[in-house]
């Protein structure tokens, strides 16, 4: 007489378990839809990253930090970012290396050789972005602050300078600074969106010891990721340029940047 009233039990019970398990089943679905909306923009994308300097062109230099070392680490990890959202990405060095020619070019013109190489690379894989990274230095120890640089009249460059650079001031409360047009022949002569972060300056104390921390270069890298990413969602179908790019005069930007690649 008490075998009955156990069944139901048992029946109820297995019910519930069943409707738990639809629930997370759905929860589950829900989750992949939503990172196939969250990734869907940039699914495919082709972004070259230029970890600026390399090889024989260290870059600014500080307390024994070298900026050629800094832009490649935090390279590698914004390729892991980009990669986790659907995109292709070409880093145009992935060791310490440069593109300089020995014996074929000399002096500044070695120099253009070797950017033209970062430049060709991008154009050569159809880029649909070229993201160039490097640090500051400056004499005044406390100059500070992360800042994201498009080329001169580019419309479409100063759309994506805005949004990393938006992205890169949140982790940094007391970063005033804006997005702005630089005349460097690195981004000028590139013929996709392209920006250069500088991703701090490594002659301020305060901000070298954040530079030197595994954990803030993987929040610079998911930073610059995030601006990317807004980019595409803002502009699926680009940004278009009113006036023609203005081509550099420079071949080197001034020297105390740490754009000077």
């Amino acid at each position: 007489m008490f075998q009955r009233p156990i069944i139901v039990l048992v029946r109820k019970t297995r019910i519930f378990e069943i409707a738990i398990g639809l629930l997370i089943l759905l929860i589950g679905v829900g989750a992949l839809r939503f990172n196939s909306v969250f990734s869907s923009d940039l699914k495919n994308k082709v972004i070259v990253i230029d970890p600026g300097h390399g090889g024989t062109d260290p870059g600014a230099k500080n307390s024994g930090l070298k900026e050629k070392d800094l832009n490649l680490d935090i390279s590698l990890r914004l390729r892991k970012v980009l990669e986790a959202k659907g995109c292709k990405v070409i880093l145009t060095r992935e060791v310490d290396k440069d593109f300089f020619l020995p014996g074929f070019v000399q002096g500044r013109m070695a120099k253009r050789a070797e950017l033209n190489q970062r430049i060709s690379l991008a154009s050569d894989n159809n880029a649909d972005l070229f993201i160039s990274v490097h640090a500051n230095s400056f004499p005044q120890q406390n100059t500070y602050g992360m800042e994201t640089y498009y080329p001169l009249k580019s419309m479409t460059g100063k759309a994506l300078a805005e949004l990393i650079q938006e992205q890169l001031t949140r982790l940094q409360s007391d970063n005033k600074r804006k997005a702005k047009a630089g005349d460097y022949y690195l981004i000028n002569q590139t013929k996709m969106p392209a920006v250069i972060v500088e991703v701090g300056f490594i002659s301020n104390p305060r901000e070298r010891k954040l530079l030197l921390s595994n954990n803030y270069r993987d929040l610079i890298a998911e930073a610059i990721g995030a601006g990317i990413d807004q980019y595409f969602k803002n502009f699926p179908l680009g940004v278009r340029e009113n006036v023609q790019q203005q081509q550099s005069k420079e071949v080197l930007p001034p020297p105390l940047a740490g754009t000077s690649s």
